[in-house]
Formats: C-alpha cells, structure tokens, sequence
C-alpha cells in the first residue's frame, strides 16, 4: 500500500467531506433547502471524486487504471463545483431565475471545458506513482495552465459560500452555530484560496505545500463541525 504525500488531502477529505455531505442530505430533507441540498449532492460527488482519485494508489501503481480513474474523478469534481455553483446562484441571485440560469448555465460549459482538458492533458501524459529516494510516493500528472485556470474558477464558488456563511455568523445568536458557521467560511476559504493561486505558481505539478493547506482548510471545518456536535449532545444529555 502506497500513499502519495503530495496528495494526501485526498485521505483526510473523503471522511470529512462524506460527513458534510451526508449531514447536509439529511437537513435537506428536513428543511426543504435548497441550498442545503445542492451542498449535500456537491459533498457526496465530492466523496466520490476523492475515492477514485485516492483509492486506486493505495493498490496499484499501473499508469493506465490511474490514468482512467483520474479522469473520471475529473469530471466528478467538476460536477460537484458545478452543483456548488447552484447553491451561490441560489444565495446571491434569490428572486432573479433568470440570473441563476445564466449562472449555472455558464458555468456548466466551463465544465465541459475542464473535462476536455482533462481528457487531452491524462491521455496525452498519462498518471504516474513513482517511489522517491527518500522512500516517499508521489503521482504525477499532465495539466496545463488551462486546466488549472478552469479549476480555479469552479472553486471560486467555495469563496462565494465562504463569504455568505461568514456574514449569516455575525447574526447568529447561538455560540455553537456561530463557530460552525465560522469554521465551515474559513475552510472553505482557505480550500478556494488554495485553487486561485495554483496557476500563479505555475509549479507544473501538485506539490506537498498546496496539498498541506487544502488538508488545513479541511481539518478547520470538519474540526469545529465535529467539536460543536459533541457539545451540543452534551448539552442535550445533561
């Protein structure tokens, strides 16, 4: 079994994200959200997208299974942003359907865009595991500026959801509420950031750095998501 450390946020986000997705599912059919329920159908592609994007090196280093499965994680992560992308529609454009159909509807070419990039950049250089001297896996894989600005784009809409659940904070009266809103921004954020400035650093490759901070903005939210949980149950038990 063999684990890539310059990915290795994979590992840490598909619990996480599993989690958020179905915790969000579950207030969905609660509440009647729709926002809720566009960010629980965005987690569970999400998890979805991490399972085969991590799931296969831990068993096999063969070019052509990663290959195959990095490209169909692709297209699951572009769907999940393009999902996410309705939740922002839906928060920032509440009584004009119409921009909500130009949203989502440009952003859903931008996708058939990011899954043509993938397609052309994966064939073309395959996805390699290789061993480094020091012991430590790495997989490597062909993308072009065009690929990561496109990525870029899509999780932008983690900055938009970001910046409206921090806001919703400032308003909350319950403490528990207020820090989970909190955490869920600043991880969102922090994994939005991460995205926006990759094609800056024109590095070529994901390297251990990135992968550290979108592991962080992970481990906020999931953290003080969990942490308030638990209070709360304990506060109901006492």
């Amino acid at each position: 079994m063999q684990i890539p450390l310059n990915m290795f946020h994979w590992y840490i986000g598909i619990p996480v994200v599993f989690f958020f997705a179905v915790r969000g599912l579950m207030s969905a059919h609660k509440t009647k959200n729709r926002i809720t329920l566009y960010m629980g159908i965005s987690g569970l592609l999400f998890t979805l997208c991490l399972s085969l994007y991590g799931l296969p090196p831990l068993f096999t280093t063969d070019s052509q299974i990663l290959t195959i499965t990095t490209i169909l994680g692709d297209v699951l992560q572009f769907l999940a942003l393009w999902v996410m992308w309705m939740a922002v529609a839906r928060i920032y454009a509440p009584s004009r359907p119409w921009l909500r159909r130009l949203i989502v509807g440009l952003d859903f070419l931008l996708v058939l865009v990011g899954v043509w990039f993938s397609l052309r950049e994966n064939l073309t250089t395959p996805v390699t595991l290789i061993q480094q001297a020091n012991g430590a896996w790495q997989i490597n894989f062909g993308f072009s500026l065009g690929y990561e600005i496109v990525t870029a784009l899509q999780f932008m809409s983690l900055i938009f959801v970001a910046a409206k659940f921090w806001s919703q904070a400032r308003g909350v009266s319950d403490s528990s509420q207020m820090w989970r809103l909190r955490s869920i921004a600043l991880g969102f954020f922090i994994i939005g950031a991460s995205y926006l400035i990759r094609p800056l650093t024109n590095s070529g490759t994901y390297n251990v750095t990135l992968s550290a901070m979108i592991a962080v903005g992970i481990v906020i939210s999931g953290l003080f998501v969990f942490a308030t949980m638990f209070l709360n149950k304990k506060t109901v038990q006492r």
